[in-house]
């Protein structure tokens, strides 16, 4: 109030609280977020100063984690499990090359498949036989591509027969195949296979020689019976009775001798050891031919 009596005021203009927070909401955004980096920085220092002796700690127990021991016994147990990991790794490398060494020493050809008809494991013995050079994991046909060989697999996974004779070239091979269940699934097949070359022609041999012995036996003893019946009923003339005789005494030494063969044959197939001798070759088709006149 002056001293006229005039009144004299003074103002100034004011925010309200909305506008200063307006104002300052900028500079608290900038300031937070270099907080922020600030506290990351320090965090990525301080947890690298933390986590640096176990980064670099030894799995030797003996050089435990510097500054932390009481993560020794974490330490010494991973160096166990670790130990234990190694050791057992090493013993299934080891069974596992053992197993192959015995399925390669073997003669008879082994070969395992999956329920897919793939290959899991094939000796060397079944690769000579298919003349396979392949890898593991590639389908059976691929290792063998003979049609009655792929009728056979194909009608064995339906339950069909388990037993083939395969032959290539001048060899004769069993295969007998067989199914791997667990729980009543099927997991896998085994296929053995067996050179039988030799039992085969053997057996084969042996069908033959039985049906010529069987001819030889019957020729001699068809030739006795009929003038053996001749002389008995009464039809054969008494000059020929001797003849008849004579012929009856050398079928019956004929008889013999292919017996006594067989009887030495079966001994040679018995491994006996036997002589040999020369023979007169004429005299034996000069028989022969006086036998059918």
């Amino acid at each position: 109030k002056l001293k006229n009596g005039d009144v004299l005021r003074f103002s100034y203009a004011t925010r309200s609280v909305v506008g200063l927070m307006q104002d300052s909401l900028l500079k608290m955004l900038l300031l937070s977020f270099i907080m922020l980096i600030i506290c990351l920085f320090a965090a990525n220092i301080i947890s690298n100063i933390i986590v640096k002796p176990i980064n670099e700690a030894s799995l030797n127990p003996e050089e435990y984690i510097g500054g932390y021991d009481e993560l020794a016994p974490f330490q010494h147990k991973i160096l166990m499990q670790k130990n234990e990991l190694v050791r057992r790794i090493e013993e299934s490398e080891n069974n596992s090359e053992q197993f192959r060494q015995i399925l390669n020493s073997i003669q008879e050809g082994l070969v395992i498949l999956d329920k897919d008809m793939n290959i899991m494991s094939i000796n060397d013995s079944a690769r000579r036989i298919f003349k396979y050079d392949g890898n593991k994991n590639e389908h059976i046909f691929n290792a063998c591509r003979e049609d009655g060989f792929r009728e056979f697999i194909k009608d064995f996974s339906e339950g069909g027969k388990d037993k083939y004779i395969y032959k290539i070239d001048d060899s004769v091979y069993s295969m007998h195949a067989s199914s791997v269940l667990k729980e009543k699934k099927q997991q896998a097949y085994v296929l053995l296979i067996q050179n039988i070359t030799t039992d085969f022609y053997n057996e084969k041999l042996r069908r033959e020689f039985t049906s010529n012995v069987s001819h030889e036996l019957k020729t001699p003893l068809t030739n006795i019976y009929g003038l053996t019946e001749l002389i008995v009923s009464g039809m054969a003339k008494k000059e020929d009775i001797p003849k008849f005789a004579s012929k009856i005494s050398a079928e019956s030494k004929r008889l013999v001798r292919l017996i006594d063969d067989i009887i030495r044959l079966t001994r040679i197939d018995e491994g006996q050891n036997f002589q040999m001798k020369a023979i007169d070759l004429s005299k034996i088709a000069g028989e022969q031919v006086e036998r059918y006149r």
